[in-house]
């Protein structure tokens, strides 16, 4: 059984949430718990009590699950589910935004554009109790906002569900540090048509995730479980599906190209740029004809352009990724770095592709899930002609899982490049 906690966002409440949950129950096969806020006091640390009491409120949910969850938090209430992630971030599974905020950063409604209705005067804060309310007679133009493809009947019930939230405290952000939170597999979903969390900003919001999230886009307004509860629910499948690979590709493919902070105090062999003839075989890649012709890559093509290929490979049990970078372009003699991991989903799966049977125990990096290899490289150009390059390689590191990296003096990687296989990204 999987646990589901959902966290509303402002003004949204449990019945917003109805046809969505009985989505991922899935007829009784799936727990799921939406959080509402705690009652707002009025002790005049109100706000600040607010945002602490529903970070605590799911963190009892999550410790009562008493396993890991897919925690799903919706527009403000992405500064809630962040808060809670740092806390608990071993007991979740996955960490979802909608159209939600996050951290570190100011609010949305700060961020320019702003929105159509900012100057509208549709919200007031009630000083007393620090809660933000809709303003007598703004309701439906509210609902239109909120709801904005939500029709007929389906919106007016939808506003009448809206109601009261608190207005969180400042000093509940700053208070926040972000560590833990990193360890946790994020997903973001945008949807395109929002008009509370401009899309705009949602791509912001989704950047501020960091490394190794992911993101997903949804053709719907701001409350997506309430217009498309049945595609929201479709891509929740889909995210909590996903292998931990998936995330790391990620992570992979757009960390910055610098070496591990554990790799600084290891001294890395430096070759030749130009070996004897003797030893090219050992330090210069040979290549082959392409399978296809394409069109012939001359020396100084592209220079000076950034340039990024990527090619990943999935089987039931693994995962491999290689990134190849040129920072200034294909030509020969350009610099080239070269990024590779092997990611074991399942090791109870990992066979010999050839011989189909079991490789258990003739690896023990392999016998665990996880990063099994990574190599880091860096080199330059020295054959460039159709679709194929070759590099001599100046710097290499390995590493396996539970070791530090090290210098590798085996200088045989090679990497051809054949257009029908590589994700090709000007950058």
């Amino acid at each position: 059984m999987t646990w589901f906690i959902l966290v509303p966002g402002a003004m949204h409440s449990v019945g917003h949430f109805e046809r969505f949950c009985c989505l991922l129950q899935a007829g009784g096969k799936n727990s799921v718990l939406v959080i509402e806020p705690p009652s707002v006091t009025t002790a005049s640390e109100s706000a600040l009590a607010s945002f602490e009491a529903h970070v605590a409120a799911v963190n009892e949910a999550i410790d009562s699950a008493g396993k890991p969850v897919i925690l799903l938090g919706h527009g403000t209430a992405g500064l809630i589910v962040t808060s809670v992630a740092e806390q608990r971030a071993s007991c979740i599974f996955r960490l979802i935004f909608v159209a939600a905020e996050t951290l570190p950063g100011v609010p949305s409604f700060v961020l320019q554009p702003s929105v159509d209705w900012a100057g509208e005067g549709l919200l007031r804060v009630d000083m007393k109790t620090q809660s933000v309310h809709i303003t007598a007679g703004g309701e439906e133009r509210m609902g239109e906002i909120i709801f904005s493809d939500v029709q007929g009947s389906h919106r007016c019930l939808a506003i009448k569900q809206l109601r009261p939230y608190p207005s969180f405290a400042e000093e509940a952000f700053h208070q926040l540090t972000l560590s833990r939170y990193q360890q946790v597999r994020k997903a973001y979903i945008k949807c395109t048509r929002d008009l509370v969390v401009l899309p705009v900003h949602q791509d912001t919001m989704y950047m501020r995730l960091g490394d190794g999230a992911l993101k997903f886009e949804l053709d719907s307004g701001h409350s997506p479980f309430v217009s498309c509860p049945e595609a929201l629910a479709e891509k929740v499948s889909q995210i909590i599906a996903l292998p931990d690979s998936a995330f790391v590709l990620r992570q992979l493919c757009h960390m910055p190209w610098e070496d591990p902070p554990d790799c600084q105090d290891i001294r890395v062999e430096v070759l030749r740029e130009n070996p004897p003839a003797d030893e090219g075989s050992q330090n210069v890649a040979e290549t082959r004809s392409p399978k296809h012709p394409q069109i012939s890559m001359r020396a100084g093509d592209g220079a000076g352009r950034e340039v990024a290929y990527r090619i990943s490979k999935s089987r039931r049990d693994s995962t491999l990724a290689k990134v190849l970078r040129f920072p200034a372009g294909v030509s020969l003699g350009a610099p080239a770095e070269y990024w590779y991991d092997s990611f074991v989903d399942d090791p109870s799966q990992y066979t010999n592709s050839s011989l189909n049977v079991p490789e258990r125990g003739h690896e023990a990096s392999l016998d665990v899930a996880g990063i099994s290899r990574s190599l880091l490289a860096r080199g330059v150009v020295v054959f460039a002609e159709c679709s194929c390059v070759s590099f001599s390689w100046h710097k290499v590191v390995t590493k396996l899982p539970g070791e530090a990296w090290v210098s590798s003096h085996t200088l045989y990687q090679v990497c051809c490049i054949d257009v029908r296989e590589w994700n090709r990204s000007p950058r």
